[in-house]
């Protein structure tokens, strides 16, 4: 028998090809598509819209080093680690113990909003994951934030004070 490697075993997979199709099919050639690393089946409602006869959306949830990637039959969207709050356990419909869902929330132009991931297999698992990826997200950009400040340049003269304001007259 010949042993298959693993990354070609990967890129045979019908999710892996569901994801390039949709997500990587119209960005360009020399451009590399990331690393998936983990692929969560799973459900997907809207938090805002709670109702018994709203079904769930099912589908796979794709966890890169930038983003998360939602691929259903209707649905399909990137969330960069940057926009994404919190991700948290959901509490249930009027406090009812509920194991399978968690909540995902993130800024959208300076609103927050939300999603409920359900029928998550090891829910406690995934969201250790995906809080883990979100806290290596924000460290990368504080180190970049922090290297990009210090350039190495001298520092810049302190401003001198302002003689128009001091003439001002205080109004509040």
């Amino acid at each position: 028998k010949e042993e298959i490697p693993e990354e070609k075993e990967q890129e045979e997979s019908p999710q892996l090809k569901a994801f390039m199709k949709q997500f990587w099919s119209k960005k360009p050639k020399d451009e590399k598509p990331p690393e998936i690393l983990d692929i969560i089946p799973c459900g997907f409602r809207p938090k805002d819209k709670v109702s018994f006869l709203l079904t769930n959306l099912y589908g796979n949830l794709y966890t890169t080093k930038d983003s998360i990637y939602f691929l259903a039959s209707t649905k399909n969207f990137t969330l960069p680690w940057e926009r994404i709050t919190s991700v948290e356990k959901e509490k249930g419909f009027m406090g009812a113990y509920n194991e399978t869902e968690l909540v995902i929330s993130y800024r959208s132009d300076d609103i927050i909003s939300s999603f409920l991931l359900c029928r998550v297999k090891d829910r406690d698992g995934v969201i250790k994951k995906l809080q883990k990826l979100k806290a290596e997200c924000e460290e990368s950009n504080i180190s970049q934030v922090s290297e990009g400040d210090n350039d190495g340049g001298p520092p810049l003269p302190p401003v001198p004070p302002d003689a128009i304001q001091k003439k001002m007259e205080v109004v509040v």
